[in-house]
């Protein structure tokens, strides 16, 4: 008996506190939100398969180390038997229908570390590929942060909104008592009707702003346009303790657009020496197996030969000379890009920390602004109570009180979407 209560008990329980799970199942936050977008995104999956590009190319670079097996096949017809005449006689030489069958192998030996110099910038691809996968997915992140907080503003606009209404709404309930009471004339109730009327358009344009915000969230994150969605409160304020020179040492550490350059500078040096190249000879090995007949078996002669091949284009009218300068040059752009990305890079950063510091006042002056747009509302609902207010006074402290609430979720906003642009702008994810 005493079993089967407990069972009972937790029965109860479960269906009492399962809904609370599901809840939570439901409930997406900025860490979830980012993980299923990282895994969504196509532009990441695009780079992804850049990185697989860049390692195949490494793969194929490797390849020109290693001997290389041809093979040829040929038939050749000619008008008559090949002959000479000596003495009077005629001598045949050869036939008519001849088939040749050749087998090649070919290892490089030396070829002034050209194939060197293209395989180390083909592991430097790899490495840019995986940067700029890292940029995308910077990229993605800072996007489903700015969306979720605008869902989350988007949320406390239309709060602001609906209490708006109700404000209003219980005004216009005491100004039609006092109408009916032949208290007020008829223009003031009509005044607090046309104002809810107002509110009431805000109320359904703030609405239409969190569903667009929602749409644009499950855009980013590959969900159904229309699919329902609940997200974690956390427009809050946190402080940003460290201070503008620190932010910019770390962007210069982190920022993978920095990391490309400086790798493309390696590419460019890695360039040069490959222009260098043809200043110096290659040589390479080279075996070969033929076999010669009249039919299309070709099996009644065979020979080989192994040689080394050594060639030296020595001149060109200076062509090389000036492939080395043209690649000298590209070195230079790929310096003063880089340098150029830390001057924008600064100013990315030190713009983001200034707006964190705008948005940082803001919130206290709006926060202030609240408390005493709200004394000022309920001060002017006291006096209008007692017909010392008109109602003009009790509507006007009501559209300043859900002015500086708007004000407030504002700088909350501003202040969060500025600090992942920080982020962004030195390069932590």
């Amino acid at each position: 008996m005493i079993k089967t209560f407990n069972l009972i008990i937790l029965l109860v329980l479960f269906m009492t506190i399962s809904p609370v799970f599901a809840e939570d199942e439901n409930l997406l936050t900025l860490d979830k939100s980012i993980e299923i977008a990282l895994k969504k995104n196509l532009a990441i999956r695009s780079a992804r398969e850049a990185v697989k590009g860049a390692e195949y190319n490494k793969k194929s670079a490797f390849s020109d180390f290693l001997p290389k097996l041809s093979s040829t096949y040929s038939y050749t017809r000619l008008d008559e038997e090949p002959s000479f005449s000596m003495g009077g006689t005629s001598y045949t030489t050869g036939a008519e229908d001849n088939y040749d069958f050749s087998l090649t192998l070919e290892q490089p030996v030396y070829t002034g570390r050209s194939l060197i110099n293209i395989y180390e910038r083909a592991k430097l691809g790899i490495d840019i590929s995986k940067i700029r996968e890292d940029q995308a997915r910077q990229d993605v992140i800072l996007e489903v942060k700015e969306a979720y907080f605008s869902i989350l503003k988007a949320e406390k606009i239309r709060e602001v909104a609906e209490q708006s209404v109700r404000q209003i709404e219980s005004h216009v309930r005491r100004a039609k008592e006092f109408y009916d009471a032949e208290m007020i004339p008829k223009n003031d109730l009509l005044q607090a009707e046309v104002q809810l009327a107002q509110a009431k358009q805000d109320m359904i344009k703030s609405d239409n702003g969190v569903n667009i915000a929602k749409s644009l969230f499950n855009t980013l994150l590959r969900r159904g346009i229309n699919k329902e969605v609940t997200v974690e409160d956390i427009l809050k304020y946190k402080p940003v303790n460290r201070d503008l020179n620190e932010f910019i040492a770390i962007a210069y550490r982190k920022r993978p657009e920095l990391k490309e350059l400086i790798l493309s500078i390696e590419d460019a040096k890695k360039g040069i020496e490959l222009s260098k190249s043809k200043y110096y000879p290659t040589v390479s090995l080279r075996g070969s197996y033929l076999k010669e007949g009249e039919e299309a078996t070709v099996d009644e002669e065979e020979s080989w030969n192994v040689m080394a091949v050594a060639q030296w284009t020595f001149w060109e009218w200076g062509k090389t000379g000036y492939q080395v300068s043209e690649s000298r040059t590209g070195m230079a752009r790929a310096e003063y890009a880089r340098e150029q990305m830390k001057d924008w890079i600064t100013l990315e950063v030190k713009e983001s920390y200034l707006n964190i510091k705008e948005a940082e006042k803001n919130i206290f002056v709006a926060k202030k602004a609240i408390e005493q747009a709200e004394e000022n509302f309920r001060m002017n609902e006291e006096r209008y109570k007692e017909q010392i207010a008109t109602s003009t006074e009790v509507l006007d402290a009501q559209t300043l009180l859900t002015q500086t609430r708007t004000n407030y979720y504002n700088a909350l906003n501003d202040y969060n979407i500025a600090k992942a642009r920080l982020e962004r702008a030195i390069g932590v994810k």
